[in-house]
């Protein structure tokens, strides 16, 4: 069973949200080496002469602004998808609690005593299968943000 088996259509928002952000939050990388890579050949023309100290610095500080603005921006995007994909997760969890509660209003009286360890311990291992579910979920995320 799958962790999106659970998903409805007015989730589909969250998760879209999620990926949208994962991506552009991703673009940030060659961004970043491209910049780094602008910064490094503004000092390479500086060693070879080709351009004055009066240009090497507001070229610099021009880059400078650039990663700081780029950084800001992954910051936030990362911060976005991450609390996205943490509510979808917890989507998927009340909706899976939904789900079990109306399957076990549908039992009659006598499923719950035919229970092999009794109805506590078959309630609580029900509890403890939800809380695993979210631990998947958000674990899911935390392995996201390792790239």
């Amino acid at each position: 069973m799958s962790l999106f088996s659970f998903t409805k259509a007015k989730h589909y928002p969250v998760l879209i949200g999620g990926f949208t952000f994962t991506a552009v939050s991703s673009l940030s990388v060659p961004i970043f080496s491209v910049v780094l890579g602008e910064i490094f050949n503004t000092f390479t023309l500086f060693g070879g002469g080709k351009i004055a100290k009066q240009d090497l610095t507001p070229q610099i500080s021009t880059f400078a602004v650039q990663l700081v603005g780029l950084g800001a921006i992954n910051w936030v995007c990362n911060s976005v998808y991450f609390i996205l994909f943490v509510i979808f997760g917890e989507l998927q969890v009340a909706n899976a609690r939904t789900k079990l509660f109306e399957r076990l209003l549908q039992k009659s009286q006598e499923w719950f005593e035919t229970q092999p360890d009794g109805t506590r311990v078959f309630l609580s291992s029900l509890q403890g299968y939800v809380a695993l579910l979210r631990a998947i979920a958000f674990t899911n995320v935390l392995f996201q943000t390792d790239r």
